[in-house]
């Protein structure tokens, strides 16, 4: 394209978004998005898969979009319903998954009451065997590069998890392979879903283009991973360091209560260590100070 159009180009796309935008709040649809905020090899293409197969989402691959403004939302939505025919019957989410901290919501856009986040997250020996399966081969990337971008992403995710709050879900790849269908089930109700979410899912046009790579994410259901360990990850232990949060969303039938939350180290033997915790008194969730009877199914 020569140069010279590309101003154009750009200019007529801002347009087209608005004018469908403006057309959607005319019919009074006021359209919900979902954002698969993960790391890579985490598991995310396979979520989004999943996801995008319930008729009350539509998604179209990893954009690798930056999203900096509300006009950025319209665009993924424009896309995602256009790719799946879903122009004139909008769905209730478009959704897109996000595996890098430079295309990350504006602190604005993630505290959007419209915004819904699932975080979706892989323990540090599978997830860094997988990006050395798949980034070494093409970019040369060594042990040292993903153990630091695997440890500096987390972080991120952590920060971004203090902005959505109770528009979050916390989801854990071995959860999905191990239990998917009671942990696709309570995804299903945070995000109030009518269609169940199932184990299997649709082969889309954007399938092994956008996102993973591998022929795994052709299989159209989630498979087990029974990979052994990788040698090339060190065998000395891999430490990882930071403060722990622990997020709760509970009610109690009492006037008090409290919750106790763990956090401890498996060995291989069923050996558990306790690694840290802490306990939270319900009377106290305003202030210590002046604490106040929990309120039944609050």
């Amino acid at each position: 394209m020569p140069a010279f159009l590309k101003p154009l180009r750009i200019a007529a796309s801002r347009g087209v978004t608005r004018l469908f935008a403006a057309a959607d709040h005319l019919r009074g649809h006021r359209q919900d998005y979902l954002f698969v905020m993960a790391h890579m090899r985490s598991g995310s293409s396979l979520l989004l898969h999943l996801l995008a197969s319930n008729p009350d989402i539509a998604g179209c691959g990893e954009r690798n979009a930056v999203y900096r403004a509300r006009v950025d939302l319209h665009r993924l939505s424009l896309e995602a319903r256009r790719q799946n025919g879903r122009m004139l019957r909008p769905p209730k989410y478009v959704a897109d998954q996000i595996n890098h901290s430079s295309m990350v919501p504006s602190g604005d856009l993630l505290g959007n009451q419209r915004m819904r986040c699932v975080f979706l997250l892989r323990e540090p020996a599978g997830a860094i065997s997988s990006m050395l399966d798949v980034l070494q081969r093409h970019y040369g990337t060594q042990y040292e590069e993903a153990a630091v971008y695997y440890r500096d992403r987390l972080a991120d995710l952590a920060r971004y998890s203090e902005l959505t709050k109770q528009r979050a879900f916390v989801l854990v790849y071995e959860d999905l392979l191990l239990r998917p269908y009671e942990t696709l089930q309570a995804l299903g109700r945070f995000l109030g879903l009518q269609t169940n979410l199932t184990p299997e899912y649709r082969v889309f046009d954007f399938t092994g283009k956008r996102g993973d790579p591998s022929s795994r994410i052709w299989a159209g259901r989630i498979l087990a991973n029974d990979r052994p360990t990788d040698e090339r990850i060190p065998a000395a232990d891999l430490e990882i360091l930071g403060l722990p949060k622990a997020l709760l969303k509970v009610s109690a039938d009492a006037p008090r209560a409290n919750w106790f939350v763990r956090l401890s180290d498996v060995a291989p033997d069923g050996t558990v260590t306790q690694v840290a915790g802490a306990g939270f008194n319900g009377t106290h969730r305003r202030s210590a100070r002046t604490p106040e009877s929990i309120e039944p199914a609050e």
